[in-house]
């Protein structure tokens, strides 16, 4: 996983962007799927390294910015405030992986 420090807050369309979401989407990177294999397998490994706290973090944004104020094209923007090496395939996908990400962070509690 990625052992970067974690950075600083950012802002995006008014909303704080929390580190967690920016160090969750820094660990995905060329070579996750050739680690995790599967795109679910890759957001369980890397939010398995992430404290209650931080989970919850995730949690929060994520169900704020996935409560349809925002169009696809503005959440591909969002990941890309996070600098990640992987973009699922459009604005659309992009969305599908939060959404998944959403389900996966209920998952784990």
């Amino acid at each position: 996983m990625n052992l970067s420090p974690p950075p600083d807050d950012v802002r995006w369309r008014g909303f704080l962007v929390p580190k967690e979401f920016v160090c969750f989407g820094m660990n995905f990177h060329q070579d996750i799927f050739l680690i995790s294999g599967t795109t679910d397998q890759a957001i369980v490994d890397v939010l398995g390294n992430f404290d209650e706290r931080e989970r919850t973090a995730m949690k929060t944004f994520l169900s704020n910015v996935l409560d349809g104020r925002f169009s696809n094209a503005e959440l591909k923007g969002l990941w890309g405030v996070a600098k990640p090496q992987v973009g699922f395939g459009g604005a659309k996908g992009v969305r599908e992986f939060l959404e998944r990400t959403l389900k996966h962070l209920y998952d784990l509690g």
